[in-house]
């Protein structure tokens, strides 16, 4: 299967996530969202390795985390925000994203 294209839908019919893929490897865009219309996260993917700027958003649509990919794969950039907007320093990256992600503001 050379491009194939995967969908999920909560329980009322309404998208909630959307990934392509490129001979079984995640390729392109995968996008997930809090509503039909409140993104909740973007992400790359080239050959399967994550690629350019990875985008995470609050449920009330203002940014959360922006990653910057290095050609390798590997996380390079981070920037991160409290809800209101203000920078935000991190000393474990990782950790505080999985946080604020399960968490709603």
């Amino acid at each position: 299967m050379p491009h194939h294209v995967s969908r999920e839908f909560d329980a009322q019919g309404n998208l909630v996530a959307e990934q392509f893929y490129r001979e079984g490897n995640q390729d392109g865009r995968y996008r997930a969202w809090y509503t039909p219309t409140q993104l909740r996260y973007t992400l790359n993917f080239k050959q399967g390795l994550p690629t350019g700027n990875w985008k995470f958003y609050y449920e009330s649509g203002q940014k959360l985390a922006e990653i910057r990919m290095s050609p390798s794969g590997l996380p390079q950039h981070y920037e991160f925000f409290d809800v209101d907007g203000t920078p935000q320093k991190v000393d474990n990256p990782a950790i505080w994203l999985q946080a604020q992600l399960k968490s709603k503001p």
